[in-house]
C-alpha cells in the first residue's frame, strides 16, 4: 500500500484513489424499528474492512487529457451551454491578478485588441499542450499593453489563465500584437 503523502505542488497529474472493502457478513439479528411506522430494518455486519488502495496515484490516459484539452480549450460552440476557454484578452493594468480573480483588470476594449476568439486554436492528440493564438491589429494607440488573459466567453465569462509580459507594448494604429498561449494541464 502506497502511504507516500503529497502537497499541492508534488502532486502528479491525474489525482488519487482510495478504495475500501469491506466484506458483507449478513445482517444483524436484532431489528432497527423505524419511530411512528411498521417498518423495521436488519442492519448489514461487515466483516473488517480493507484499504486496496489509499492516496494513490492515478493514471490519465491520453485519450483522458485529449478529452480534457478538447473541453477545457478547444470547444468552440456553446454546447449545454459550456465552452472551451479560447476567447484571448489583453490588459494595461499593473496588479497581478490572483487565483481567486474573476476579471482581468483595465482589460482592452476598444481600438482592436479587444477579446478574440483565437485564429488558432491546435491539440495534437496525445500531447500534454494546446496552443491558442491571436493577431492583434491596433486600429488606434495603446500604451503600456501589460498583461493578456483567457476566457470561455466574448465578454464577462470565466478567467481561465492570466500572465504578465515580460515588458510592456506601446502600439500605434496599423501595430500587431501576437499572443500566443501554449498550456499545459497538469
Amino acid at each position: 500500500m502506497n502511504n507516500q503523502r503529497y502537497t499541492a505542488n508534488s502532486a502528479p497529474v491525474g489525482g488519487f484513489i482510495t478504495v475500501e472493502h469491506r466484506k458483507f457478513n449478513g445482517y444483524h439479528k436484532d431489528p432497527i424499528q423505524v419511530i411512528d411506522t411498521n417498518h423495521s430494518y436488519f442492519l448489514p455486519k461487515y466483516k473488517k474492512r480493507s484499504i486496496l488502495a489509499f492516496l494513490k496515484h492515478n493514471l490519465l490516459t491520453n485519450g483522458g487529457r485529449d478529452q480534457m484539452h478538447s473541453q477545457v480549450y478547444n470547444e468552440t460552440v456553446a454546447a449545454n451551454t459550456e465552452r472551451g476557454a479560447g476567447y484571448i484578452a489583453s490588459s494595461t493594468g499593473t496588479t497581478n491578478e490572483t487565483a481567486t480573480s474573476t476579471v482581468l483588470e483595465t482589460e482592452i476594449s476598444t481600438n482592436g485588441l479587444q477579446r478574440a476568439d483565437a485564429t488558432t486554436n491546435t491539440h495534437t492528440a496525445a500531447t500534454n499542450t494546446t496552443t491558442l493564438a491571436k493577431t492583434f491589429t491596433a486600429s488606434g494607440t495603446h500604451t503600456a499593453v501589460h498583461k493578456s488573459a483567457t476566457f470561455d466567453a466574448s465578454s464577462s465569462g470565466i478567467m481561465y489563465h492570466v500572465a504578465n509580459f515580460a515588458s510592456d507594448a506601446t502600439l500605434v494604429s496599423g501595430d500587431t500584437l501576437t499572443i500566443t498561449w501554449t498550456l499545459t494541464l497538469g
